[in-house]
């Protein structure tokens, strides 16, 4: 947060607390009184006659019951005036504040959206080249099997050549002998 906000806030909180506690008997007084003398204003314009009078009386009490019912010296006045404009103040900070702060979180979205596709296009492509290498594996592996099949058939077909002449010499040597 920045530390003029924090201030103002600071300020704000300590103005709310002095009004809360050192005026809250005092103007319960007051408005007991002015209560008190509002019901002797009206009475008393009952019992007049002179309607004009009566307006003129009442404009009168009216206006000094406001300004007693208030209570607030101009000390206190000038406290409320200060605690508006820090709260103003206060409130465009954050507001600024949280204009940068959504836009730089819009554009950390933005960028970890872009991030994010072109992350998912290296996996595809990686996982194209994968399952390239994969099928190269198994044509090796197939080309390789097939050799050995051949290598076993061919040392097969020469063991059985090899017997066959076996074979075939010994039954020369028998003739020989017979």
């Amino acid at each position: 947060m920045d530390p003029a906000v924090s201030d103002d806030v600071s300020t704000v909180a300590k103005i709310i607390g002095t009004f809360q506690t050192s005026d809250e008997e005092e103007i319960k007084e007051k408005r007991f009184l002015a209560i008190k003398r509002n019901a002797e204003v009206l009475r008393c314009m009952a019992e007049d006659d002179d309607p004009i009078k009566n307006a003129r009386k009442k404009l009168f009490e009216q206006t000094t019951l406001a300004s007693e019912s208030l209570g607030m010296p101009e000390a206190r006045l000038e406290l409320l005036w200060d605690h508006m404009k820090l709260m103003t103040k206060a409130h465009n900070k954050l507001d600024l504040v949280w204009r940068d702060h959504m836009n730089e979180f819009d554009t950390s979205v933005t960028k970890a959206g872009s991030i994010f596709s072109k992350f998912h296009g290296e996996v595809e492509k990686v996982g194209a080249a994968m399952k390239k290498v994969a099928a190269i594996e198994e044509k090796d592996a197939a080309a390789a099997e097939e050799k050995e099949a051949a290598a076993v058939n061919a040392e097969e077909k020469e063991a059985a050549a090899v017997k066959k002449e076996a074979a075939a010499e010994e039954k020369e040597a028998e003739q020989r002998e017979a």
